[in-house]
């Protein structure tokens, strides 16, 4: 999510790390959930999880190409294959370089 946050030039997404208990809260995901995979949460009440939430969100920050990217992750073939993907990633996420441990000091 760091990458699509990078390159959320309008500042479109309020991305938060799961540890974040206040947003796990908001958004009615238990720790487990948001320690498992990425969500998106719209404002429309739209939710998204995984790779999808991905997709969903460059959707967000690019709004004019949003609907084409949906489409291709939707396609029959990319949405199995995209959403292998981010499961094999989130499983090896240790093995990835990754920014500062976050600490709720709230």
């Amino acid at each position: 999510m760091r990458l699509v946050k990078a390159l959320d030039f309008s500042d479109r997404l309020a991305v938060k790390p799961f540890q974040d208990t206040s947003a796990l809260e908001y958004a009615g995901l238990t720790l487990e959930q948001g320690g498992n995979a990425a969500w998106l949460i719209l404002p429309n009440g739209a939710r998204y999880r995984g790779a999808a939430a991905i997709w969903a969100a460059f959707a967000t920050i690019w709004p004019i190409i949003g609907d084409l990217l949906l489409a291709i992750y939707h396609l029959p073939v990319v949405r199995p294959l995209q959403d292998a993907a981010y499961r094999w990633i989130a499983a090896n996420r240790k093995r990835f370089p990754s920014g500062k441990a976050y600490l709720n000091r709230g």
